[in-house]
């Protein structure tokens, strides 16, 4: 039995045949429905419902009544089931019913396939293409879980945006970007499993890199491949990984802070160009300058001098260039 975290309404996901610790087979413990807020116990029950249409509609996608998959096939068209569930007019569409229907003339994979096809290559052809990171391998239907979720995210805030076109929207169906605390609130509504913010934040990072590395797969002609797009799945990595904030642009150069003329608005002193500098002045041939230090009159001298006779020579201050 493939390990995966679809539910069944009233069950837990992914629970092994013990079902009494209620730990699933990856090893995390999953809330039970009654467990979960109304809302979001709303909001998943409409998810299976639809599920279970489209399935019926298309082999393409899967409801497994049991809330579990034998295979892996199953497993990545049942979480494309719950993805695709979240489109707008999702029950009144006409789904494809073969591979090759899923993709337009022009090699534009439809976005309720875009899933499914990323499922194949990440779990079935053991991802053509791909570089491995060295290190500890995260888990592949984990990473593959995460890439659903976000790509559902998307959805359902185009569906949001359609719904409430004169209305004003909450402010996470305009953000930029699926933040892990989003992730996490979609996670619990598609999968009815809560995990803690920081349970994201790496495998997050490992699932934007394995899903680039499948765009950048199907995005080419090797191997007698047959070039294809992926729309929906370019704008889940533009979501995923947000960009780096782009340097600041050169700072202009500072306005002069020469003092401005009295009775001028702007400063209307010459450039300083050598075009327009002024010879230096030549310096005096003096070498040296005696300035004679006098009272202002007799009555001064005498009444700050001694009154006795004195021969010595009137008082003087010499200045004498240096260099």
């Amino acid at each position: 039995m493939i390990a995966q975290p679809f539910p069944q309404l009233g069950t837990n996901p992914g629970l092994s045949s013990s079902k009494a610790n209620n730990t699933t087979q990856h090893g995390t413990v999953a809330k039970s429905e009654e467990s979960f807020p109304p809302k979001l116990q709303n909001h998943h029950r409409a998810l299976i419902f639809k599920s279970s249409f489209l399935a019926g509609k298309s082999p393409l996608f899967n409801f497994p009544s049991s809330g579990h998959c034998s295979t892996t096939d199953e497993f990545i068209k049942a979480v494309n089931s719950l993805v695709a569930s979240h489109k707008s007019g999702s029950i009144t569409s006409r789904p494809p019913k073969t591979l090759d229907k899923s993709i337009s003339p022009k090699g534009v994979i439809k976005d309720s396939t875009e899933i499914l096809h990323f499922g194949n290559w990440h779990l079935i052809n053991g991802k053509p293409g791909s570089k491995t990171a060295p290190g500890k391998q995260p888990d592949e239907f984990e990473l593959f879980n995460i890439v659903a979720a976000v790509t559902a995210e998307l959805l359902d805030r185009k569906r949001v945006i359609q719904a409430n076109k004169n209305g004003k929207l909450p402010k996470s169906a305009t953000f930029p970007f699926v933040t892990d605390t989003l992730l996490r609130k979609r996670w619990a509504i598609m999968y009815q499993d809560y995990k803690p913010v920081s349970w994201f934040k790496s495998r997050s990072k490992a699932a934007a890199r394995i899903l680039e590395q499948y765009l950048d797969y199907v995005s080419q002609k090797n191997s007698g491949k047959t070039e294809l797009k992926s729309p929906l799945l370019n704008k889940t990595l533009k979501a995923m990984k947000p960009r780096k904030k782009e340097k600041s642009a050169a700072l202009p150069a500072p306005k002069s802070t020469s003092p401005a003329v009295s009775g001028v608005g702007k400063s209307t002193l010459p450039s300083t160009t050598s075009a327009n500098i002024a010879p230096p002045v030549p310096k005096p041939s003096l070498t040296t300058l005696d300035i004679r230090l006098n009272y202002s009159s007799d009555t001064k001298r005498d009444q700050y001098r001694s009154t006795a006779p004195i021969s010595a020579p009137a008082s003087s201050l010499r200045y004498k260039e240096v260099g």
